[in-house]
């Protein structure tokens, strides 16, 4: 395999478990699967070891046998059954039986790269940083680790922070529930400053919401490339039609009992999007058809997800605007502006890398059912 290292959200499905799964069903018994990573020659720091680490876990989930070369380039070689490191050893007498005239390689490079005294360094210092964390299409530890391990060069401070907020996930959770917890009780008793509130978090919800619909996207069909411009004109599309339709519902139905469905739906939107992060589920996902999963329930979630924002904010600004006429001009609509930038920031740079997808879902969906039953 010759792709780069999972330096990106989306490359991180190339290093994970459901990956090797496909790879180990397509291989003979005794093929080998290999990739290289970016390393040292002779030294594994913390962060590089923690990171091989990442990778050797993810693979011995699937392949029986593993070898790894040191150096320059971690070379990873990855079997289902085939002893590895005897078949290495034959090579250098299979080169020189076969009397190719090569350049760039021999049997005295692959004896050196594959010595004992290498290979026995090479497992003390990455044993040193032993975990037992794994990679998976949901849980994007490839990116995260691979991140640490790079920043460092530039920034090493910024590494410690991850390192920090990584080791203290579940007290930040718990952290960013309490704070939303007192904001909101505070909120709740002030009449205008509740609905600019509520506006703030739909217009979080909704690009978080969309964020997750486009990783899990590219997780489950490949590619969200091809159809971006299909996803965002039905985002804007459904914007508009919430828009459009609220206020004739809102006048049947009142306000309160609008905001109600309309956080409810969100509720349902983000259960949906939980459901491929639960194991049995992914897999059965993987079964239906394309034209069911891609282009029917997918399509629609990111339509409706624009029609709740879309009805929400219509709700909100003709309420605030009614109640309080003095009210600026376009409040509302930079108020739901700030909520986007905030989450797209914070989601896509610390919680998803953090939290995890599941994590991150389970904090948004907590949000919104606090959000829905705690009212003035």
């Amino acid at each position: 395999m010759n792709n780069p290292e999972p330096y990106t959200l989306n490359d991180n499905c190339l290093y994970t478990r459901e990956f090797y799964r496909l790879l180990q069903s397509r291989l003979q018994p005794d093929g080998i699967f290999c990739f290289s990573i970016k390393s040292s020659e002779n030294y594994l720091n913390p962060a590089l070891a923690e990171y091989t680490n990442l990778l050797v876990n993810s693979l011995q989930t699937v392949f029986h046998e593993l070898y790894i070369i040191p150096g320059d380039d971690q070379i990873f070689l990855a079997s289902r059954n085939l002893d590895i490191a005897e078949r290495i050893s034959g090579y250098p007498e299979i080169l020189q039986a076969s009397e190719i005239e090569l350049q760039y390689f021999s049997g005295d490079y692959l004896a050196y790269r594959t010595s004992p005294e290498r290979l026995e360094q090479f497992q003390t210092d990455r044993h040193k940083r032993d975990h037992r964390e794994w990679n998976s299409d949901l849980n994007l530890k490839g990116y995260l680790y691979h991140f640490r391990l790079w920043g460092a060069i530039s920034d090493p401070g910024l590494v410690t922070f991850f390192n920090l907020m990584q080791q203290y996930r579940w007290s930040i959770f718990l952290g960013l529930l309490l704070i939303f917890v007192i904001i909101h009780f505070v909120m709740v008793r002030r009449d205008r400053k509740l609905y600019l509130w509520n506006l703030l978090l739909v217009g979080g919800y909704s690009i978080g919401l969309e964020i997750v619909f486009l990783l899990e996207y590219q997780i489950l069909f490949g590619t969200v490339y091809s159809t971006l411009a299909i996803i965002f004109g039905l985002f804007m599309l459904g914007l508009a039609t919430g828009v459009l339709l609220t206020p004739e519902s809102t006048t049947k139905l009142g306000k309160k009992k609008m905001e109600r469905m309309i956080i409810t739906g969100f509720i349902i939107l983000c259960g949906i999007l939980i459901l491929p992060t639960l194991s049995p589920i992914y897999q059965a996902m993987s079964t239906l058809p394309v034209f069911l999963s891609e282009w029917i329930i997918s399509m629609l979630f990111i339509f409706l997800n624009g029609f709740l924002t879309g009805a929400f904010f219509s709700v909100v600004t003709s309420a605030i605007y009614r109640e309080f006429p003095s009210t600026s001009s376009g409040l509302t609509y930079g108020v739901d502006l700030a909520g986007s930038v905030v989450a797209s920031f914070s989601i896509s740079i610390l919680l998803v890398p953090i939290l995890e997808i599941r994590g991150l879902l389970l904090l948004l969906l907590i949000f919104m059912v606090i959000q829905r039953g705690w009212r003035k």
